[in-house]
């Protein structure tokens, strides 16, 4: 762990700092981009202020039917939550069926190579 006031604590800090704007900048841009005029892109700078595109994101008007994707995405959603508790259970019931090997490999791995369970 670095002291607050080390270098190391700078350079990491500014690392995160960038490493945030690559994750999350396109997705403020496209946000701010959303309030577009109907003459707009996606390009800076914006042609006026409008919630156009919200308007016709609401009444159903483009390829995209907003109501499917959405269900679909919920059902996604909940099959994978399924799938994560079903698979994560299963590991965890076998790791304490097979605790004491899984204590002895960890034993052998970590502390002393020529341990024997």
């Amino acid at each position: 762990m670095h002291r607050t006031g080390s270098r190391g604590f700078y350079f990491f800090l500014i690392f995160f700092i960038l490493f945030a704007l690559f994750l999350y900048g396109p997705m403020f841009s496209i946000i701010l981009l959303s309030f577009q005029g109907p003459d707009g892109g996606l390009t800076f700078p914006m042609n006026g202020f409008s919630l156009h595109w919200f308007g016709e994101l609401l009444k159903g008007a483009g390829v995209v039917d907003i109501g499917s994707a959405f269900r679909r995405s919920l059902l996604l959603g909940f099959v994978v939550m399924v799938l994560t508790v079903v698979l994560s259970v299963a590991a965890g019931l076998v790791t304490i069926c097979l605790n004491t090997e899984v204590v002895c490999c960890v034993t052998i791995l970590v502390k002393d190579s020529n341990a024997i369970c």
